[in-house]
């Protein structure tokens, strides 16, 4: 660029007619084309041809003033740029590290929440295996002391028919056999023997009631059960005393 493009140049960024984005474009474009700044400024519409002549007849100085110092102005044009884009740099490399950061939050986020509701199903499943596994055990137990009950019941019955305190060990009886069939509640075995119970508690509709169940889940009881299902409903149908 010649001392009068470079008088231009600043002349017009001082009176804010160009950016300094401008005056860079139009210094690549001269030094390619040969053509002078104004020429350059005219053709892109940037600057009138009177704008150009005037600023350059404003910017010549009086007779014998000091040449323009064109080396400094181009060091601070140069420098301004390179501030912009470093400034820019910047920004850029701070946004995407930012973008990166929240990305590798939000992924951890998401993995730690997978990882919570995994352990609560697990620990939900284990809690339910337990429970179903005591109450199996509490039925099991439940079983085992009902037909020790009535085990010694019928002993007893035989040695000793009229036994005045037999009544209260069949009503334990019927309570755990309650607790087993409360899990298993389909248990034509054992509904049978909770049956017998009721039977020697002389409560013969609750009896009548717990064959009928078993016949209902196991039909081929029928024929066994069918002489005790007949023994009983003479005993419901009795008037009672």
């Amino acid at each position: 660029m010649t001392p009068d493009d470079r008088t231009l140049a600043r002349e017009a960024i001082i009176r804010r007619r160009l950016t300094i984005e401008q005056v860079t474009e139009l210094q690549k474009e001269c030094e390619s084309t040969g053509r002078s700044f104004g020429q350059a400024a005219i053709a892109r519409k940037l600057l009138g041809p009177e704008e150009v002549a005037s600023i350059l007849g404003a910017g010549a100085g009086p007779a014998g003033g000091p040449p323009p110092a064109p080396a400094v102005f181009h060091g601070l044009l140069l420098g301004t740029l390179g501030i912009l884009g470093l400034l820019l740099i910047v920004s850029v490399l701070h946004l995407i590290q930012r973008h990166e950061k929240d990305r590798r939050l939000a992924e951890e986020s998401i993995i730690e929440h997978a990882k919570a509701e995994q352990q609560a199903r697990d620990a939900g499943l284990a809690y339910q295996r337990s429970r179903v596994a005591n109450r199996e055990v509490d039925a099991r137990k439940s079983l085992e002391e009902a037909r020790r009950i009535m085990s010694f019941s019928e002993e007893r019955l035989r040695e000793a028919p009229a036994e005045p305190q037999l009544h209260p060990q069949l009503v334990q009886a019927t309570i755990a056999f309650n607790g087993y069939l409360e899990v298993h509640p389909d248990d034509a075995a054992v509904l049978v023997e909770r049956s017998r119970a009721y039977e020697l508690r002389r409560d013969f509709e609750r009896a009548l009631a717990d064959l009928d169940r078993a016949i209902e889940v196991q039909k081929d009881l029928a024929p066994k059960l069918d002489p005790k299902l007949q023994e009983l409903r003479l005993q419901v149908a009795r008037p009672k005393k």
